[in-house]
């Protein structure tokens, strides 16, 4: 899922709706392969000068999302504009759930959901939430899941990269 959500983002595409319903699996001359679906509310941010223009880059009305799997700065503008950082929370979201088997935020609606992900006191990493792991891991993830999208990691594949190397390295 990491690497078919990379590929969005190298082509300057942000997915802004990261969820396990929009990950599907089918088979490609016998391999197994992952697709992203749903990119109805997607964000092309290849217009951008930069990466940093585009974390300036904040629309002006709303964008839908699944709060479930929401970053901060899709609850709140003021944490600044929506790219490729925001599905690597929502991704690093998803990981957790799959890791803990629980969800990785705490609420049963968007304002409950909002509270718990910009909460600075406890970030919903995989060791927050119950799972035994590295400190290596255990950074990757609190990196991925920063508050401020500028501390994110700017693209799935640079998360993914860090991830797997953290996972090769011993407990």
């Amino acid at each position: 899922a990491a690497m078919a959500l990379s590929t969005a983002h190298d082509e300057g595409i942000a997915h802004r709706d990261i969820k396990p319903a929009n990950f599907f699996t089918t088979d490609i001359d016998g391999v197994p392969t992952m697709k992203v679906l749903d990119f109805g509310i997607a964000k092309v941010i290849a217009d951008n000068a930069s990466i940093t223009r585009a974390f300036e880059q904040t629309g002006q009305t709303p964008s839908m999302f699944t709060p479930y799997y929401g970053a901060p700065e899709q609850f709140n503008r003021r944490f600044g504009a929506t790219g490729p950082w925001t599905d690597v929370y929502a991704l690093a979201l998803v990981l957790v759930e799959m890791v803990t088997g629980r969800s990785a935020l705490d609420g049963d609606d968007a304002t409950q959901l909002y509270i718990a992900t910009t909460d600075i006191s406890i970030r919903p990493t995989p060791r927050t939430r119950g799972a035994r792991t590295s400190n290596a891991v255990e950074a990757v993830f609190q990196k991925a899941l920063a508050i401020e999208p500028r501390a994110r990691y700017t693209s799935a594949r640079a998360f993914w990269d860090d991830l797997r190397e953290a996972l090769s390295q011993p407990m």
